[in-house]
């Protein structure tokens, strides 16, 4: 028997199994490593033709020339099946070139696998020419038409894998499926160049700013709720209800107060004359704003109104894995991992709140305090590693209310006073800072904190529910009980 007809079929099988890959990538999403571009050829629009991958239309078209290179192993069918091979192949070697050109100068990344296709498909077209020239056929370049039923069979095999795909496809989009591996989703959602990016790994990176989004929308939607039952009780509308809210007063001792905390951001030139009119202004906004959230405050104890997230929506949070400043026993109902930042004015309200809250409910509650120094604070960097190393004399807390208490002063000369004042050993605090203990501690909470997704301060994990405002004492002692 000749050669050609067998390495004809040899080629064929290469190319459905190479083409059959490049659907499936197409449909499931796959990679064939970082190092090819492979991500950036299955991204590309290049590879789509009427909205069907070319490697679906490729899979058709080496399961047509497959059938044919099968005929061609009997003798009687042997000249004519490779006439119309080296046909097919002419003229398929005329796209697979202008892929190659678009590969190398249009998008510049090499997939190996269209490259492979590219070159099975020369190949078919050199041997079967070889065998037409050996064989002397070459002279007819088509020659007649295939029988009807040959055309049939021919247009079916053509055909049956973009039909396949489209099916699956759509298939697929209605009722998304991710592949598994040892429990993690792989189904690729994004490519970014060469970089797939997972289902799961995309969650994971957004969870946080979703929870907490959900989060302000349910707690927006219950104080409507306690809202409108408190206007319906008093037979009149939540705008009405809201406009029985009065600010508190605002003297001159509060404009007073204000221009002191805040001359610095002032505009400069500017007299008093015309600047205390604007602030009585804002104060008056602020001190409505804080009115208003008082008064649903307690509408909401009144009501018994509180939200209690369920467990599926925990964050997968170790409280205390490299054994990070706390108080309140181990096995406490509540925990509380606080993502601080020492240079942040609410993070230094929330820290009194937590004195109060842990004074309320003792040995329920349980506080650990973690490393969040914002780069908009470059001084809190210092900060957080002095009293990291404050932490190994045992008199982390001592240190932390301290530079608390000072915010607007966390200098270098400051924060060696601050440590003498809270009885530091500046000798070891000296030693622990050169050595880059704090540093690594600050490290390892900013690590955790990106991790989970904090992107600023203070943010809280109760229980491993985030939450960015601390709740009451009542909201609080409902977790007891639930958690007890």
């Amino acid at each position: 028997m000749p050669v050609a007809p067998i390495a004809l079929l040899l080629l064929e099988l290469v190319g459905i199994a190479d083409t059959l890959w490049l659907t499936q990538a197409h449909l499931l999403g796959g990679s064939c490593g970082d190092e090819s571009g492979c991500s950036a050829m299955l991204a590309s629009d290049y590879t789509r033709i009427f909205g069907l991958p070319l490697a679906t239309l490729g899979l058709g078209f080496y399961l047509l020339v497959a059938g044919l290179a099968w005929r061609a192993l009997v003798a009687e069918m042997r000249q004519e099946s490779i006439r119309w091979i080296s046909v097919l192949t002419g003229v398929g070697v005329f796209p697979v070139v202008v892929l190659v050109y678009l590969q190398g100068f249009v998008i510049g990344a090499w997939c190996p696998y269209c490259l492979l296709s590219a070159g099975l498909m020369i190949l078919l077209l050199v041997v079967s020419v070889l065998h037409r020239r050996q064989s002397q056929t070459l002279q007819t370049l088509i020659g007649r038409l295939p029988e009807l039923r040959v055309a049939i069979a021919a247009a079916a095999a053509l055909a049956t894998p973009s039909l396949l795909f489209l099916g699956l496809e759509q298939v697929l989009s209605a009722q998304p499926i991710a592949l598994h591996s040892g429990g993690t989703s792989q189904h690729i959602a994004a490519r970014v160049g060469t970089r797939q990016i997972t289902i799961e790994e995309l969650d994971k990176a957004i969870q946080l700013r979703v929870t907490e989004a959900r989060s302000s929308m349910r707690e927006e939607w219950l104080d409507l709720q306690v809202l409108e039952t408190e206007a319906a009780k008093s037979d009149v509308t939540v705008d009405q209800l809201m406009q029985q809210v009065k600010p508190p007063e605002i003297t001159q001792q509060h404009i007073d107060d204000f221009f002191e905390a805040n001359g610095a951001r002032m505009p400069p030139n500017v007299p008093r004359s015309r600047l205390d009119p604007q602030i009585r202004e804002q104060l008056l906004r602020d001190g409505h704003r804080d009115a208003e959230v008082i008064y649903i405050q307690r509408l909401r104890q009144r009501y018994g109104t509180q939200l209690s997230p369920p467990a599926t929506e925990r964050f997968a949070i170790d409280a205390n894995p490299l054994g990070a400043p706390e108080r309140g026993p181990a096995d406490a109902a509540v925990t509380i991992v606080a993502f601080s930042d020492l240079a942040c004015s609410y993070c230094a309200k929330a820290h009194l709140r937590l004195d109060e809250l842990q004074q309320e409910l003792g040995a329920d509650l349980r506080v650990v305090f973690r490393h969040f120094p914002l780069k908009m604070h470059p001084e809190a960097r210092l900060a957080a590693e002095v009293s990291a190393c404050a932490d190994e004399q045992n008199l982390f807390w001592p240190m932390v209310d301290v530079l608390f208490e000072n915010q607007r002063q966390l200098g270098t000369e400051q924060l060696q006073a601050y440590g003498e004042s809270v009885g530091l050993n500046l000798t070891q605090l000296d030693e622990c800072l050169q050595s880059h203990r704090g540093d690594a501690v600050v490290n390892a909470d900013l690590a955790e904190g990106d991790e989970l997704g904090v992107s600023s301060t203070p943010s809280f994990f109760i229980n491993g529910h985030f939450m960015k405002d601390l709740p009451s004492v009542e909201n609080l002692q409902h977790l007891v009980q639930v958690y007890q």
